[in-house]
């Protein structure tokens, strides 16, 4: 009997783990305004300065015997001299000439998506060592120890939370601890009272109107400039934050959280476009 209960208990400490961790990684994706698509791009950007820095992208040419390339998804070898490589090495595709080495893009976008929801009943050791990998990566690039990105996904590890506690932040090791139940995890996977958000989402109305004053805006005819840098293209969703921000509605106790760091996000953009503007006309 002891050792029923035992095993009981394990299990529910399981179950409370694994539903925690799903809150936590949908917290930290709406906290960082990122779609799924984003994150499986920078997940694969992680893993690839994790595993193959400086190694380029394939491209149509001669290759040396053991020369490293990166295409769809692999780091790959070239298994002997290669006069001249016509199509891009991939799994399924033609003898080309290249072996693969190492894997790169772990998680693709429909992935994340079942993991998100709930409908992944186990998770292999790749999402908790390419989802640690890459929130040690970003924590990096805080630091200035990482290489930094060029283009769009720049602009998204900018803006992407770091999960971290006062020990640091999480790497596999200690994303899989949450999903065994023996870690909490740092995100706030309890919800405020009604109450409660109420009070938050009277905060944000003010923060909005605060910040689009501060960036030279009106908050009724220059709203499509806030629009234009919140992390979201819900209709639904921006059409809430205009109620809320004009007074007329509340965020859920639900919908606040996630909404604090995306106001956050878009006000943080509008303020570096007015300075952008300012430099500009000086």
């Amino acid at each position: 009997m002891t050792k029923r209960i035992a095993d009981i208990e394990r299990l529910e400490r399981h179950e409370q783990g694994r539903q925690a961790f799903l809150a936590m990684m949908r917290a930290w994706r709406s906290r960082s305004g990122l779609s799924l698509s984003d994150l499986a791009d920078l997940c694969e950007a992680a893993m690839r300065a994790d595993l193959a820095p400086g190694v380029p992208d394939w491209k149509p040419r001669a290759y040396a015997a053991g020369e490293l390339v990166v295409a769809n998804g692999q780091v790959w070898r070239a298994k002997g001299a290669i006069e001249h490589s016509e199509l891009a090495p991939q799994r399924s595709g033609p003898h080309s000439g290249f072996e693969p080495v190492a894997t790169v893009r772990r998680l693709y976008s429909s992935q994340l998506h079942t993991l998100e929801t709930g409908k992944a009943q186990n998770f292999g050791p790749a999402v908790f060592d390419t989802l640690g990998t890459l929130n040690h990566w970003l924590a990096n690039m805080r630091r200035g120890q990482a290489l930094p990105l060029t283009g769009r996904l720049a602009e998204k590890a900018q803006q992407a939370s770091v999960i971290e506690d006062s020990d640091g932040p999480y790497g596999p090791e200690e994303l899989l601890a949450v999903y065994l139940g023996l870690l909490q995890p740092p995100f706030s996977v309890t919800r405020m009272t009604q109450e409660q958000a109420n009070q938050q989402s009277q905060q944000l109305a003010r923060r909005i109107r605060q910040g689009m004053v501060e960036a030279g805006l009106d908050l009724v005819d220059d709203w499509a400039r806030l629009v234009a840098v919140y992390p979201t293209n819900d209709k639904e969703r921006l059409a809430k934050v205009r109620d809320v921000a004009q007074g007329r509605a509340m965020w859920s106790a639900e919908q606040v959280e996630d909404e604090t760091a995306a106001v956050e996000i878009a006000l943080a953009k509008l303020s570096r476009s007015a300075e952008r503007a300012t430099e500009g006309n000086g």
